[in-house]
């Protein structure tokens, strides 16, 4: 699970993105690794990584999700 947050220009966090001021993926429960994230001309943000680690002996799979520009799952994605 990770979280990002929106900062305006002035370096002041805007509180109103996401809840609080943070957008959360992922899953408490799942080993991830959230690697990059991209903001898309329209404003929505791609996260992008993948689950397991070679240390666990786990191929892992590919995780991408996708944030509207409010900071909101986009659940057309």
């Amino acid at each position: 699970m990770a979280g990002f947050a929106s900062v305006a220009a002035g370096q002041v966090q805007d509180f109103t993105f996401g809840a609080g001021g943070f957008a959360v993926v992922g899953s408490p429960t799942i080993n991830e690794r959230w690697a990059d994230l991209r903001l898309q001309p329209d404003g929505r943000i791609l996260v992008a990584g993948s689950t397991g680690t070679a240390l666990l002996g786990s191929a892992g799979n590919a995780l991408i999700a996708r944030h509207l520009a409010n900071g909101a799952i986009d659940t057309s994605f």
